[in-house]
């Protein structure tokens, strides 16, 4: 039960350095080092995760975690943006 917590941390964790591994983001890590990154702590929950169950369903749990997480965790960090953005705008 532990190591799933800590697989699902590590997701969230790999979609947040993901998102900041864009062009677009603000602020912005280095690709060379984000993406790797991404792929190292994806990799790290799937070993995890395989720990309770099969491989290929460990796969299949951190690709589907992955294709709704990066896009969340972007949506979460432009509306952040948006907002200290109009906070300093009113000011």
């Amino acid at each position: 039960m532990a190591s799933d917590l800590v697989a699902v941390a590590l997701l969230i964790f790999a979609s947040i350095v993901a998102t900041l591994s864009t062009e677009r983001a603000q602020p912005r890590l280095d690709s060379r080092m984000g993406w790797p990154a991404s792929l190292a702590l994806a990799i790290a929950a799937g070993v995890l995760f395989a720990r309770g169950m099969g491989a290929a369903e460990a796969a299949a749990v951190v690709v589907v975690y992955l294709m709704a997480g990066i896009p969340a965790a972007s949506l979460l960090m432009a509306l952040r943006h948006r907002k200290s953005k109009r906070q300093t705008h009113d000011r």
